[in-house]
């Protein structure tokens, strides 16, 4: 399963390429850059607000090559954390770029045969999976694709703030319940009051990804589309 979607995603440069397969095994490129997790905040905050904001617009596009792949969403990722992203060397072997990988706990959907334009829901859900993952989840009700986009919205709170969701609020269980009771984590005044504009893009596709109705929800491509746009305007202001 990891090797059939790394191979059907191959022509997406947010997703790690793969040179072959044999069994349980998968020959792809080394992250020489690490993972985002391994990178660490200390890392990140020597980048310019800029940097971040590409950094999740590259993390985004790579979320929407996997829903975007056929004509409706067909593959969730299922696992979305910041470990799944891996730098890898850039064709200027000075630079690195972020592709989202490690797919063995994907969900292939399936068509919904009496609504042929969406997909079947599913339901899983496990119990270490900590507190990143969705409300729906911990409802145990029927899932989508969706789920991922709560998940991202988990990596960019942790860009944006510094902070591990839901961390310094909640222990695991009471979290879960936070969630499902439509809570959302704590973000300090400084950074919704803040005039950055990176502070502010990045936190208004936090509230996106975070939307509580997985069908009101917007799409990976959608919060891609968001950062991309935020991105080009500020490199068109400095541009000039």
């Amino acid at each position: 399963q990891d090797a059939l979607i790394l191979e059907r995603l191959s022509s997406s440069k947010h997703i790690m390429d793969i040179y072959g397969y044999c069994g349980v095994v998968i020959l792809s490129p080394f992250a020489d850059g690490g993972t985002l997790e391994e990178k660490g905040l200390s890392s990140l905050k020597r980048k310019s607000s800029t940097e971040r904001l590409k950094l999740m617009l590259d993390a985004a596009q790579g979320l929407a090559a996997i829903h975007e792949y056929g004509p409706i969403p067909s593959i969730v990722h299922g696992d979305l954390t910041e470990k799944q992203y891996m730098f890898v060397s850039g064709e200027n072997l000075s630079e690195f770029r972020l592709v989202l990988a490690d797919f063995n706990q994907a969900i292939l959907m399936k068509r919904n045969s009496t609504a042929p334009d969406t997909a079947c829901t599913f339901h899983r859900i496990d119990p270490d999976y900590g507190v990143f993952r969705s409300p729906e989840e911990y409802s145990h009700i029927p899932q989508t694709e969706k789920v991922d986009v709560w998940a991202l919205g988990s990596i960019i709170y942790h860009i944006l703030t510094g902070k591990q969701v839901w961390r310094a609020q909640y222990k695991k269980k009471d979290a879960e319940k936070a969630m499902i009771r439509g809570e959302l984590p704590l973000i300090d005044d400084s950074i919704r009051n803040s005039n950055d504009l990176v502070d502010q893009a990045l936190l208004n596709a936090f509230k996106m990804c975070y939307t509580y109705d997985p069908h009101k929800r917007p799409s990976a491509k959608d919060i891609a589309r968001y950062l991309e746009d935020r991105w080009l305007a500020l490199e068109g202001r400095k541009s000039t």
